[in-house]
This record gives structure tokens, C-alpha cells and sequence, in this order.
């Protein structure tokens, strides 16, 4: 990052698109405070920082190494006020549910959609305010 993004530009960098870039570890982009739109998909990451990114709108991180129970903390996305799209393509397994609850709760609260998940062993896509089709009444039977 330091190569391609100098410290006195990251402040003003809205759009980083770093997919399929080999990244490995932990990456901080707590200096891009405005970016809107974040693509880190398909890397090896293994934890992000996004503390500093409040005005992100969509966020892909799919196919990286980060634990789904990491991003299902609800400080995680908490932050992320103007957050549209959310993009994290993972399949949900029993041991994961209570993460998976958290996630749905964070859907709740704000306007965050989740998509590309298999939620509760079916595809669902997350939309609005709530769950739409059998999947919701599958998850409100099993909660």
C-alpha cells in the first residue's frame, strides 16, 4: 500500500479496488478516511481495520482467510453509518449461527444489506430492513 498510495493521498482516495493483489495479513486503512467503496476481495487477508472508513458505501471482502465469527462482531461493520452493500461470501454452517444472529441483528439496526451468503444452509439476500421469502421465517423459527 505504502508503494502505490503515499500517505498524503490516502486522506483523499474514495475508491480502492485491491482485488486479486496477493495481499497477505492485516490491512490498515485507517488513513483512508474518505473512502466510499473498498474491493480487497480475493486475497489472503486475515484482518482489516476499517475503524477510519465511516463514509464506506460498499464493501466486497470475500474469498480472504478473516474467520466469519470476525466479521460477524457487531463492532466490526458497526461504523459503517452510510454502508449499502456488504459483500463477504461465506457459507453458514451450526456452529455459526450465533454469528450469523449478530450479522442479522447489525441488518436490523441499519441499512446494510448482505448478499452472496448461504444463510442458514439457502441463499438469501438481505434487502431493505429484514430478510425476504422462507429464509427469514426459517431463521425467526430457528432463533
Amino acid at each position: 500500500m505504502d508503494q502505490n498510495y503515499q500517505k498524503e493521498e490516502r486522506k483523499n482516495v474514495k475508491e480502492l479496488k485491491i482485488g486479486r493483489k496477493n495481499l497477505e495479513g492485516h490491512l490498515d486503512l485507517q488513513d483512508f478516511v474518505s473512502l466510499e467503496l473498498l474491493d480487497c476481495s480475493q486475497n489472503q487477508l486475515t484482518s482489516l481495520d476499517l475503524s477510519k472508513n465511516v463514509k464506506l458505501k460498499v464493501v466486497n471482502i470475500y474469498d480472504n482467510q478473516i474467520s466469519y465469527a470476525d466479521y460477524a462482531k457487531l463492532d466490526t461493520f458497526s461504523q459503517l453509518i452510510n454502508l449499502q452493500k456488504l459483500d463477504l461470501g461465506y457459507d453458514i454452517d451450526k456452529q455459526e449461527q450465533e454469528a450469523e444472529k449478530r450479522l442479522l441483528l447489525l441488518q436490523e439496526r441499519g441499512r446494510h444489506r448482505v448478499r452472496n451468503n448461504n444463510l442458514a444452509g439457502g441463499p438469501v439476500s438481505l434487502q431493505g430492513r429484514g430478510l425476504s421469502g422462507t429464509e427469514a421465517a426459517r431463521l425467526r423459527d430457528a432463533g
